[in-house]
């Protein structure tokens, strides 16, 4: 495997994991809780920009 594939598959698993846990915050709440429970805004909000650096890390060869 390249080092950009190897990079690329390290930065793809960051956000599936990310993504998992910011779904997993929000799994059984309801919009209106969601939106009244800051800790889980938060939380759900980090995980995001956890994926959204990740994205940058994707290599432009795969993109």
């Amino acid at each position: 495997m390249t080092p950009d594939a190897l990079g690329d598959a390290a930065a793809l698993l960051d956000i599936d994991i990310a993504c998992e846990k910011a779904l997993s915050f929000v799994a059984g709440l309801s919009r209106d809780q969601f939106k009244n429970d800051a800790r889980t805004h938060s939380a759900v909000l980090y995980q995001l920009l956890i994926a959204g650096e990740a994205v940058r890390r994707v290599s432009p060869a795969f993109q």
